[in-house]
C-alpha cells in the first residue's frame, strides 16, 4: 500500500471525525438550549412540577411545587415522595403509582381521578387535583412526572356556594312549612267560622220564608233567592278550605285525600284520572303526607294548564331496596316539553322539586314534546332530623 493513499484515508477521517464533533457540539448547545427554556417554563409554572424515579424518590421539584408545599427543592430531592402525603394514604398512593407504571396507560390528566390530599411542610393539609405522565429510560427505569395544582380557594369556594344552597333550601322549606301550616289554620278558620256564619244565616233565611206568605209570593221568592245565594257561597266557602288544606288528608289520610282530589280535577278539567295506591304498612307521617298531596296537586294544575292532555295516571308505591321509601309517578298523555329549555323556567317544578328535596328525595321529570311527561318522586320513609 502507497503511504500518500494511507495517508489522505487518515485525513478524511479525521475530517468526519471533526464533522461529527461539530454537530455534537451543535446538538450540545441545542440540547442546553432546550434545557434552559424548559427550566424557564418549570420556574413560572405556578403548579407544583414533580419528577419521580421508580423508587418514587424525588428527582425534580420545581418553584411552584416549592411556593405550594413550603419546602426548597433541595430539602425534597431525594426524598421519597411519602414526605409530600398525609401519612394515612401514603401508602394507597404508592400502590397507585406503581399500578400506573405497569398499565399501558402513558398519563392521566386531572379530572380522571379523584382529588387528592397534599401535606406542606408545616404539616398542614390542602386538596389538590393531580395529572400524571411517565417515560421509559434506556435503563429500564421509569420517570414520573407530576403536576399538582393546589384547589383549597376553589374548594373553599365550592363549599360556601353549597352551604349558601342548603341554607336556601332550608330557607325555602321553612316557608313552605309556615305556608302550609298559615294554610291549614285559615283552612280552619274559614271552615268553623265563615261556615258556621253561613249555616246559620241560612237557616235564618228559611225561618223568614216560612213566614212572608206562600211560595209564590214576591218576599218569599226574594228570600229564597238569598237562601240560594247563601248555599252557593256556602260551597265556595268550602271549596277554598279544601284548596287550602284538605280536611280528608288529616282525617281519613293520604289515599283519600289524593281519590277526592283525583275526582275533583275530572269534574273539573274533563280529563279522566287513574290512581294506583299501594298503602304502605304505616301511614305517611304528616310531613310527608301534605308534601306528596301538594306535589300531586302541582303537577296536576301544570296538566291542565300546559299539557293538553285526555288522561293522567298518579301511581303510589313503597320500595323496599335499597331503602325503604316512597315512589310517587305521576303521567299524562299530553303534548310533552322539552326538557332542557323548560329547565330552572318553571316555579311549579321548582317547587315540586324543592319539597322532595326537603324530605332527602328526590324527582326527576322525563318528557319529550309529543310523548308526553312523566314525574317521578323518591322519598325516603326514613329520614333524619332537619
Amino acid at each position: 500500500m502507497r503511504i500518500p493513499d494511507e495517508l489522505e484515508r487518515l485525513r478524511a477521517r479525521v475530517s468526519e471525525l471533526e464533522e461529527r464533533q461539530t454537530r455534537a457540539r451543535e446538538t450540545e448547545k441545542e440540547l442546553q438550549v432546550s434545557h434552559a427554556r424548559l427550566a424557564g417554563i418549570l420556574n413560572i409554572a405556578q403548579d407544583a412540577i414533580i419528577s419521580i424515579d421508580s423508587e418514587q424518590r424525588i428527582r425534580m421539584f420545581n418553584r411552584g411545587a416549592e411556593s405550594i408545599f413550603g419546602y426548597q427543592a433541595a430539602d425534597v430531592i431525594g426524598q421519597p415522595l411519602d414526605v409530600l402525603l398525609p401519612k394515612r394514604s401514603a401508602r394507597v398512593h404508592r400502590r397507585r403509582v406503581e399500578e400506573f407504571g405497569k398499565s399501558g396507560h402513558v398519563a392521566r390528566m386531572m379530572g380522571e381521578r379523584q382529588q387528592i390530599l397534599g401535606r406542606r411542610k408545616d404539616g398542614s393539609e390542602f386538596p389538590a387535583e393531580a395529572s400524571i405522565s411517565k417515560l421509559s429510560q434506556p435503563d429500564g427505569q421509569i420517570i414520573y412526572t407530576v403536576i399538582l395544582r393546589d384547589i383549597t380557594d376553589r374548594k373553599q369556594q365550592e363549599d360556601e356556594l353549597k352551604a349558601s344552597r342548603e341554607e336556601l333550601r332550608r330557607l325555602a322549606a321553612h316557608m313552605e312549612s309556615v305556608r302550609d301550616e298559615e294554610s291549614r289554620r285559615i283552612a280552619q278558620e274559614v271552615h268553623d267560622e265563615l261556615g258556621q256564619s253561613l249555616t246559620v244565616l241560612k237557616m235564618r233565611l228559611m225561618a223568614i220564608a216560612g213566614e212572608v206568605g206562600p211560595p209564590d209570593h214576591p218576599l218569599h221568592r226574594k228570600v229564597q233567592e238569598m237562601i240560594d245565594s247563601a248555599s252557593g257561597i256556602m260551597q265556595t266557602v268550602r271549596r277554598i278550605a279544601t284548596q287550602l288544606r284538605p280536611s280528608l288528608l288529616d282525617a281519613l289520610g293520604l289515599e283519600a285525600a289524593m281519590r277526592w282530589h283525583l275526582q275533583e280535577f275530572q269534574e273539573g278539567t274533563g280529563i279522566q284520572t287513574e290512581l294506583e295506591f299501594e298503602k304502605p304498612e304505616k301511614e305517611p307521617d304528616s310531613q310527608l303526607s301534605i308534601a306528596l298531596f301538594r306535589i300531586v296537586q302541582e303537577a296536576l294544575t301544570n296538566v291542565a294548564r300546559h299539557a293538553e292532555a285526555t288522561r293522567v295516571k298518579v301511581e303510589l308505591a313503597k320500595v323496599q331496596e335499597p331503602v325503604p321509601f316512597v315512589r310517587l309517578i305521576v303521567t299524562d298523555n299530553g303534548k310533552g316539553f322539552d326538557i332542557r329549555r323548560a329547565h330552572g323556567k318553571s316555579l311549579g317544578l321548582v317547587g315540586m322539586k324543592e319539597r322532595a328535596l326537603h324530605l332527602g328525595g328526590d324527582l326527576s321529570i322525563q318528557s319529550e314534546p309529543g310523548q308526553g311527561t312523566k314525574i317521578v318522586v323518591c322519598v325516603p320513609l326514613e329520614r333524619g332530623g332537619d
